[in-house]
């Protein structure tokens, strides 16, 4: 499949099974999952302030999409995921140093993620912030629901037309249509900022039915700071957590 974050996999899950695969995965040396807290960004998803680029249209990038701008901060991703009826909702913050936070909404609670210097902070209902080693050095594109530089890179390799412009959150937005080579039951309809070459939306419809729906808005938030009341992650107490 073209696009399956670690966000997707998460949001089908319940916030303590949620948390013992987190724990689990990082306990075996894996990446780090996702990240988590700080002050709500303000919103201004006017890009009439910014510069376009000099990322162009061309043979290896015919969606033309700036890819830097699209996986290094600040921007901030609002997520959709509906499978069979079942929506849940996650919103994604990553500033300028390239930190993360992550509150996802699914099964009727909320988790946070945060994801800052060498260290991952993750919090339910029901353990308040836990701090977790991160044992490899992980980046943006592994730790957010965004689309990575692979992601782009595959879509640009993908089955595309050109419906040509319309409106899309950051105003006005050249539209494309890609469908994988590899599966034609999954597609995407990329909405691409005319004035910045950003992505503005993605809506991606899996073979499975899946529906993902994200909105970039690029404003420039508050740092993403370590919470300061959290406990150290015992594995030897990794059972206790789900009760």
């Amino acid at each position: 499949m073209l696009y399956y974050s670690h966000l997707r996999r998460i949001l089908m899950k319940k916030n303590v099974i949620i948390l013992i695969a987190v724990l689990l995965a990082i306990a075996g040396g894996a990446a780090a999952l996702l990240t988590s807290k700080s002050d709500e960004p303000t919103t201004d998803n006017s890009s009439s302030t910014q510069v376009a680029p000099e990322q162009k249209k061309d043979a290896n990038n015919p969606l033309g999409i700036d890819t830097k701008s699209a996986t290094e901060g600040p921007y901030t991703i609002h997520t959709t995921i509906t499978t069979q009826g079942e929506t849940n909702n996650a919103t994604v913050y990553v500033d300028r140093a390239g930190n993360i936070k992550s509150v996802i909404e699914a099964a009727g609670q909320t988790s946070e993620f945060i994801s800052i210097g060498d260290s991952v902070y993750s919090k339910t209902e029901a353990t308040g912030w836990i701090k977790f080693p991160n044992k490899e050095t992980a980046s943006p594109d592994s730790l957010n629901s965004g689309l990575s530089g692979d992601d782009i890179s595959r879509y640009n390799d993908s089955n595309i037309e050109d419906l040509g412009t319309g409106d899309c959150t950051a105003g006005t937005c050249r539209i494309y249509t890609t469908t994988d080579p590899a599966s034609a039951t999954e597609t995407a309809t990329i909405k691409v900022d005319t004035e910045t070459n950003r992505i503005s939306d993605v809506e991606i419809t899996s073979a499975g039915g899946e529906v993902t729906v994200l909105s970039y808005d690029y404003s420039e938030g508050a740092d993403i700071t370590a919470p300061t009341d959290f406990t150290e992650f015992d594995i030897n107490n990794i059972g206790e957590l789900g009760q």
